[in-house]
């Protein structure tokens, strides 16, 4: 039974599927920790400020120098974000959102030929943490593959992915 996996060929962390101890060596790499299940351990050096990367995206950035075979979590990595969130406008593709303004009763459809309204026939994935991106991706390219069909109900599946972690927006 593996012990540990890394994820995405790209990945500079490893994830400890069950209690790792220091000394150990787990994908090619001597644990300078002991690891705890589920958490990660870097696979080579990290400076302050690089990419802490899994399942083939950034999952926040190194806080501190991290070297090969050390836990990797909250006291080393912080989020890419910076500044305060809910001080920053909410800005959309038409501009900034102002909450105290009417929102129109309207909606961008269309009356079908048999008298019924319709929006778009799509279906869109939306994940909230890049831990997923991968998988939505194969989820909506084989659902397109089954479902969407030139002039079917579907037109098309698509996946909306992003660079966050789970403890980023």
């Amino acid at each position: 039974m593996r012990k540990s996996l890394k994820i995405h060929s790209n990945d500079n962390v490893a994830v400890a599927l069950q209690p790792l101890n220091r000394g150990e060596i787990f994908e090619g790499t001597l644990l300078l920790e002991d690891i705890p299940p589920g958490h990660k351990f870097a696979l080579g050096d990290l400076l302050p400020g690089s990419s802490v990367l899994k399942f083939g995206y950034p999952i926040g950035v190194a806080s501190i120098a991290i070297r090969a075979g050390q836990h990797v979590h909250t006291h080393n990595v912080q989020s890419a974000l910076r500044g305060n969130l809910l001080d920053k406008p909410f800005v959309s593709s038409s501009g900034a959102l102002n909450p105290n303004q009417a929102v129109p009763s309207t909606f961008l459809g269309f009356r079908r030929t048999n008298g019924k309204i319709g929006i778009r026939n799509e279906i869109w994935i939306v994940n909230t943490v890049a831990c997923v991106n991968h998988t939505s991706e194969r989820i909506a390219q084989e659902a397109a593959r089954q479902w969407v069909t030139p002039g079917g109900p579907i037109e098309g599946i698509h996946a909306f992915t992003h660079p966050y972690g789970c403890s980023q927006l």
